[in-house]
């Protein structure tokens, strides 16, 4: 009998972390700029309750399609999940609630997208953080992961909860980290700037970088009314970089606000795979995009899937055949 298996969020924490998250992420972006995968557009039904939101991808070099599925109505009972096959034969392999894999490839595509610009060999580095968040946990922990980081600055609109946030981050990675009251000083001597927010109006203002700011990364605003940095500071960097060009012009508000305005043409933007796989020179600073991609949810599943195989677990199953 055939039989597909259930990875629930909790054991999905046992088996993968943010850390084992990079070179897959990084796998499947040059795959792309080689035309080895494909990320489908996601489509976003509106419900009374809310939305479904649906995504699917295809890595050729692992033999596998996938796609993501996320319900949200509010409720603790509506989720995400993440349902992986073998492309070669149609075979369902698994099933994922994405919650905690999800933010893994998220961070670690950030983490990528820093390091085009600001290298994991610089030395030590100042980072500042828009955003109080589980994203801008996510954000730190990667950063963390990749950098000698000398200090982290953060920013949210809370006072209580920046200084909790600050606390917590700081305990849990062992580096310094300052709540700063006023988003002008977050970002003062910073090699790299992270807005991790879920804003409609802009959170980073171009005015307030740095001259030694080399990348500014930007994972917040992904739909067309979000945008979490202003039009000077787009237009500040001489290079933007996204994770899929497609999905940027459906849902990047940071760069579709300045298209629509005729201020950017898409032909001046690169991908991040191309970047990765040495197809594009960059100059300095940086800003890259990251919209989220479905194929980076079928390329963590098989990261988890054979994870799970490993690790002698015992699996629910659905049985197929």
């Amino acid at each position: 009998m055939t039989v597909a298996i259930l990875i629930p969020n909790e054991v999905a924490k046992q088996l993968v972390s943010v850390r084992d998250a990079i070179e897959p992420m990084r796998s499947v972006f040059i795959d792309l700029a080689r035309g080895k995968a494909e990320t489908g557009p996601r489509y976003r039904m509106p419900t009374e309750a809310g939305f479904m939101q649906w995504g699917p991808g295809r890595w050729d070099t692992a033999d596998r399609l996938g796609y993501k599925v996320w319900v949200n109505s509010g409720s603790p009972l509506s989720g995400a999940w993440i349902h992986l096959y073998k492309a070669s034969t149609g075979e369902l392999l698994a099933v994922l609630e994405a919650h905690h894999v999800s933010l893994c490839r998220t961070s670690a595509v950030s983490l990528l997208g820093a390091q085009i610009a600001v290298p994991a060999d610089q030395g030590p580095v100042t980072i500042a953080v828009f955003g109080t968040g589980r994203q801008a946990r996510g954000q730190i922990e990667a950063m963390c992961i990749g950098y000698d980081v000398a200090s982290l600055q953060i920013h949210g609109r809370d006072p209580g909860r920046r200084e909790a946030f600050a606390r917590d981050v700081e305990e849990s990675f062992r580096v310094k980290a300052v709540a700063v009251d006023e988003p002008r000083d977050a970002v003062a001597g910073a090699d790299i700037v992270v807005t991790a927010t879920s804003s409609s109006t802009p959170v980073l203002h171009g005015a307030w970088l740095d001259e030694g700011t080399r990348v500014v990364v930007g994972m917040g605003a992904n739909r067309v009314y979000e945008r979490e940095l202003d039009e000077e500071c787009v237009r500040q960097m001489k290079s933007i970089v996204v994770d899929d060009l497609g999905e940027a012009k459906s849902c990047c508000g940071d760069l579709l606000y300045l298209v629509e305005k005729g201020r950017l043409n898409w032909n001046s933007v690169g991908e991040l795979g191309e970047v990765l796989d040495g197809s594009v020179v960059l100059e300095h600073p940086t800003l890259f995009e990251s919209q989220g991609l479905s194929v980076t949810d079928v390329a963590i599943a098989d990261w988890v899937y054979h994870a799970a195989l490993e690790s002698g677990h015992r699996f629910e199953t659905l049985p197929l055949t």
